[in-house]
């Protein structure tokens, strides 16, 4: 099954429209161009784009070990950043090793997943609030928080607060649209 956007599909929250305005189409053309943009070239000849300090981009993904899908998907996204000369370095790790750098906010960047009841859009405040303890992505938003997280924060309040279906689905709607609008 198709999962688009935080809320499952099997939701009444899940906004219906969160396919068409999550697509991207796969555009390395203009994925390089933006880098090339950006100053982000390959200085050296190496093969690899260079930072301003002159190092190449590589940066660390983490998994844990053992765990097929998401190794494989790990591959699959490094062959993608090698089209774009980045080279992402993937370490795939114990579960004890992997849990304790995700909580302590001691990675680059990883894959996880993260399950909440599939019909109540609650139960993800623990991941998109910036004070759930599962807001793995900024660590620190619980003190420094981006304008898109005060507003999700803002509108996981106003919907626990709301007594209707009709009343919360707004809140959630927007919610749905903030977090696509800030990973763009």
């Amino acid at each position: 099954m198709e999962q688009y956007g935080p809320i499952s599909r099997l939701s009444p929250y899940h906004k219906r429209s969160m396919r068409d305005e999550l697509a991207y189409d796969y555009a390395p053309e203009r994925a390089n161009k933006l880098l090339d943009e950006l100053g982000y070239s390959d200085v050296d000849s190496d093969g690899i784009r260079d930072l301003p300090s002159g190092n190449g981009i590589k940066p660390e993904l983490i998994v844990n070990s053992g765990n097929r899908v998401r190794a494989r998907t790990a591959r699959i996204i490094a062959d993608n950043l090698a089209e774009l000369g980045i080279e992402l370095q993937i370490k795939e790790l114990d579960f004890d090793t992997f849990s304790r750098r995700l909580l302590g906010g001691n990675y680059e960047a990883g894959i996880v997943s993260l399950l909440a009841n599939p019909v109540a859009p609650w139960t993800l405040s623990d991941i998109f609030r910036s004070t759930g303890p599962l807001h793995l992505w900024h660590p620190d938003g619980d003190t420094n928080p981006a304008d898109w997280e005060k507003r999700v924060d803002e509108l996981f309040k106003k919907a626990l607060r709301a007594s209707s279906f009709e009343e919360r689905k707004p809140y959630y709607n927007e919610f749905q649209k903030s977090t696509r609008i800030s990973c763009r």
